[in-house]
């Protein structure tokens, strides 16, 4: 039983262990790959922002597709490092509609890189580009796959959940390592399972700064 802090000083003494258990509880997470295997896929002019997709192998089981948005500066100008918000996409979602879908509900891609904020997404287990590529392969749907990555991660002493945002942390890796993104300003959101995702990442992982 968890004695829920009464107290900033209480919590402050408390927080670790509580982030040690609850990193305990999501399994035996496989380490994370290195960041600099990540590969840049593409890169296009969509106006006024870059697009960039790009996709790395999570060090366990699976390609992990994503993409960049960058911001363009004024023509001429000096490089400067951005924000960055990492969208993660609701149960149902994808990459595709928090980034470029400007009629999924989800949506705030192309609101965000306007305002100036770097944008970063993957398609999170069972969704977008991962669908087909579970245990099974192209047989399974969307409802099939989730269910048996959720019963291999169990077999595998893990969950699925962990997995998930695991996934986020190998993102968030990359991230550190891109020059155009200020790694004190790292924000995630998100709806649905994406605002859960969140929640979660913020909670495992200091370098999520807001949420």
């Amino acid at each position: 039983e968890w004695a829920l802090p009464t107290n900033l000083q209480r919590w402050e003494r408390d927080r670790l262990e509580v982030r040690q258990t609850l990193v305990r509880l999501m399994g035996d997470l496989p380490v994370r790959p290195d960041p600099a295997k990540v590969r840049v896929v593409s890169r296009e002019d969509r106006g006024d922002f870059i697009l960039e997709k790009i996709e790395f192998h999570n060090g366990a089981d699976a390609i992990v597709p994503g993409y960049i948005m960058l911001p363009k500066g004024p023509p001429g100008a000096a490089p400067v490092k951005r924000p960055c918000i990492m969208l993660l996409h609701e149960h149902g979602g994808s990459k595709d509609s928090v980034c470029l879908n400007l009629e999924a509900r989800d949506h705030a891609g192309t609101q965000l890189v306007r305002k100036g904020y770097i944008v970063a997404a993957i398609d999170g287990y069972f969704h977008g580009e991962r669908i087909g590529r579970g245990p099974a392969g192209a047989i399974e749907n969307k409802s099939a796959q989730e269910m048996s990555f959720s019963k291999i991660n169990l077999w595998l002493g893990r969950t699925l959940w962990g997995m998930q945002v695991r996934d986020e942390q190998c993102l968030l890796d990359y991230l550190g390592t891109r020059t155009e993104i200020d790694p004190e300003k790292i924000g995630a959101s998100g709806m649905s399972m994406g605002s859960t995702r969140s929640w979660w990442l913020a909670a495992v992982d200091d370098r999520i700064k807001a949420i």
